[in-house]
């Protein structure tokens, strides 16, 4: 039996975000007789899959986090890291693509195949100081540096280009656990009447409360939305730490206490998902969002903001407007389309995204074909 290779994958953290779940499912479903993984996270970032990577067999490593005054730190452990494990990983994959800057010339000196892994758009929050936009910039300047990168990856046109300007690059697509996120009735009555919802309009949302989901535009949209139908309730899951306050004082101002639930982070949204009736997702930007695979996977309308990918769009059940109508423009646009989807056969919607290549089986396939046949370049 050929000896298995050693593959790295380098993330942020391992929490319930997108990215860390596609990396979960990609390891599940790559064959682990031919390839061993290994995750590297930074310190004291988010740990809710630890265990689950763990029971995989996944041994971690944590290097240090990430600040000004830390950079040089950060850059010798990685260095070190790399020095000590020279020849031992075949593929270093990195989904961390900012700060791949900073060590991937350690990594393609140790002698691993580098993959440089984009998965969004490049950022234009105005809250980002300019000092800060500025170190961003010069480190994806270094993306464009063929000598330490082997492969650039992305998960959609969009990310590929905004991240790798003209360079060539392989787009993997977010694949998702289909079987996972079909439409089930059954749970969606189980769902339904553990959280004691009604037969009401319900609006889904996943996202966290980062600034750019746009959740505040979102709470906007439900309050014109529940004045034209009052038997509707607006799903908020994803870690709003950040914003809760201030959205559940509008809720407050506007009456919409009891209308609006928010559920924080969860592991059960495939069934959270099978009690919603539509998904809006108004962010300001994106690459390819897996949460709208999954929306559609579960048969829901998806009505998303036009600074999303179009790629995002693969089924007939989704889509895009412009920020720039107004709350009351997209309350009647979401309003609209729940008329004539509400009839639609939800299950048979996964079958949608099976034929558009977005199963988590076919994603790893291609993955695993990568990384077994891959030669780093000298």
């Amino acid at each position: 039996m050929a000896e298995k290779i050693k593959v790295l994958e380098v993330l942020n953290s391992v929490g319930l975000g997108g990215i860390e779940c596609i990396v979960r499912d990609l390891c599940r479903n790559i064959d682990r007789s031919k390839i061993d993984f290994e995750i590297a996270i930074m310190d004291g970032k988010a740990l809710d899959q630890y265990e689950t990577f763990r029971s995989m067999g996944i041994p971690f490593h944590v290097y240090p986090r990430l600040t000004v005054k830390t950079a040089p730190a950060f850059m010798a452990w990685w260095k070190n890291f790399f020095r000590e494990r020279k020849g031992y990983y075949r593929v270093v994959h990195i989904h961390t693509f900012t700060t791949a800057a900073l060590y991937m010339k350690y990594a393609k000196q140790s002698g691993a195949y580098v993959i440089v892994h984009s998965h969004s758009v490049i950022p234009k929050n105005a809250t980002i100081k300019k000092k800060g936009r500025l170190v961003r910039y010069m480190l994806r300047q270094k993306l464009q540096d063929d000598r330490y990168i082997d492969c650039r990856m992305a998960c959609g046109q969009m990310a590929g280009h905004a991240i790798f300007k003209n360079k060539p690059f392989r787009v993997l697509n977010n694949g998702i656990n289909t079987e996972r996120y079909r439409f089930d009735p059954e749970m969606r009555r189980k769902m339904k009447e553990q959280f004691g919802w009604k037969e009401e309009l319900i609006i889904g949302h996943v996202g966290n409360g980062t600034g750019t989901k746009n959740q505040e535009f979102l709470l906007k949209v439900f309050c014109e939305i529940h004045k034209k139908q009052p038997d509707s309730r607006l799903v908020l899951i994803g870690d709003l730490t950040r914003i809760e306050s201030k959205l559940r004082d509008y809720a407050e101002q506007e009456n919409l206490t009891q209308a609006v639930s928010f559920l924080g982070l969860r592991s059960d949204v495939p069934d959270l998902m099978t009690a919603m009736d539509m998904f809006v997702f108004p962010s300001f930007f994106e690459g390819l969002p897996v949460v709208l695979v999954e929306a559609q996977c579960e048969g829901l309308y998806c009505v998303v903001s036009d600074a999303v990918s179009e790629e995002a769009r693969i089924s007939d059940w989704c889509t895009f407007y412009p920020l720039s109508q107004t709350a009351e423009q997209w309350a009647d646009l979401v309003l609209q389309a729940w008329e004539k989807h509400k009839t639609f056969d939800r299950s048979q919607a996964w079958k949608a995204v099976v034929q558009a290549n977005y199963d988590i089986k076919s994603s790893a396939k291609t993955l695993q074909e990568l990384y077994l046949t891959c030669k780093p370049k000298p």
